[in-house]
């Protein structure tokens, strides 16, 4: 795949042919991943002509179960525009590899793989100066982890941000953005800059704005098709030169201090390939924050067992990355220096994993302040 196609078409069979070389998978067994995974036969020999009668509807949830809404939505997308293999792709690499986050996929090196380069290169577009993304040993595969999140990209012009971000158990555009304004929980006022590390498709930010319309933001991710996208669609012409390619936490070196009111990261911290590089990030966070660094969708160490347990328990998936998860006391380091911090429960009841993910409030130097008080 060349990440400068602007729509993709490969076959499911290249694709897996490139994961297993890139990944040093077995091919057989990344063909009976996808095979009970998603129900679609790699074996192209013995396709017909219709391909679109041959991958059934399931095939493009993974088979997670959808609201009406959205099988009619998927039942569309299935008439419409890019191939039936193109629009199945971005549901094989989340389904094959573990999933992806558009801002940052960084999880343990399987058996076998190996580090990443310290950068990759990107293709050249007119919609970005950016000719690489920083990347240390902490991330693995680096290629194909870029590629798939460009093919990720590509989901946008198909659902709501939110959806195509992964956002499934919200599917619900007004519950999700009673979600955003719940995180957010007064921490962002008029007039603040706010800048989310991981922005992916702007699901997060764009439903900040709609409700903070006089706000600032910006943001980085991973993707650089993805922050193409941002900068000539999806964020506002004012505020497409904040936005960059890059992995966190290297990508912050370059702001500056205190240089934005209040960071936000949103469903990434579970990706990150050990809690050093999740420290490393705080501390990027706390010092480009003026006020607030708000973290969310924290995966609780208490809840690991659900967290991980569909995985654990299915065969075919046993040897995929696992999420990270947090002890809430691990949090109590930047009380410690001087910072206030809370952490609490989303109160949207919709959100089915509330339970077992929390949010992690930073008040920059809070505790400071009271003591000057």
């Amino acid at each position: 795949m060349s990440s400068s196609t602007e729509n993709p078409s490969v076959s499911v069979d290249a694709l897996l042919t490139v994961l297993s070389e890139d990944l040093d998978v077995d091919r057989k067994r990344l063909d009976e991943i996808v095979l009970k995974r998603t129900l679609i036969s790699t074996d192209t020999a013995h396709k017909s002509a219709d391909s679109h009668a041959q991958v059934p509807l399931k095939a493009l949830t993974g088979g997670r179960p959808v609201s009406d809404m959205n099988v009619v939505e998927l039942r569309r997308l299935m008439e419409e525009h890019a191939s039936t293999e193109e629009k199945v792709i971005p549901f094989l690499l989340r389904f094959c590899l573990g999933e992806f986050h558009y801002g940052q996929r960084a999880t343990p090196l399987l058996p076998g793989q190996h580090p990443a380069k310290e950068t990759v290169e990107v293709a050249p577009s007119d919609d970005t100066s950016d000719t690489h993304a920083p990347l240390s040993n902490k991330h693995n595969s680096p290629s194909v982890v870029f590629e798939a999140f460009d093919v990720l990209a590509s989901e946008s012009r198909f659902n709501h941000l939110h959806q195509v971000a992964g956002w499934v158990d919200l599917d619900d555009k007004e519950v999700w953005d009673r979600y955003v304004r719940d995180v957010l929980d007064g921490c962002v006022q008029s007039g603040d800059r706010v800048f989310e590390a991981g922005c992916g498709v702007l699901a997060f930010l764009s439903a900040a704005l709609a409700f903070m319309p006089d706000i600032t933001i910006g943001g980085c991710d991973g993707a650089p098709r993805t922050v193409r996208l941002v900068k000539k669609e999806l964020a506002p012409q004012q505020f497409k030169d904040n936005f960059f390619v890059g992995m966190l936490p290297d990508c912050l070196n370059g702001v500056a201090d205190e240089s934005w009111d209040v960071l936000i990261c949103n469903s990434v911290f579970q990706y990150f390939a050990s809690h050093d590089q999740a420290l490393e990030t705080v501390n990027e966070m706390l010092r480009v924050a003026k006020k607030w660094v708000i973290i969310a969708d924290i995966c609780s160490t208490k809840y690991k067992h659900l967290v991980e347990g569909a995985v654990r328990t299915m065969q075919w998936t046993k040897d995929l990355p696992q999420y990270r998860t947090y002890e809430k006391s691990w949090w109590d380091r930047f009380d410690d220096q001087g910072h206030l911090v809370s952490i609490r429960h989303v109160r949207v009841k919709e959100y089915a994993r509330r339970q077992q993910r929390y949010v992690v409030y930073i008040e920059k130097n809070g505790r400071k302040k009271n003591t000057q008080c």
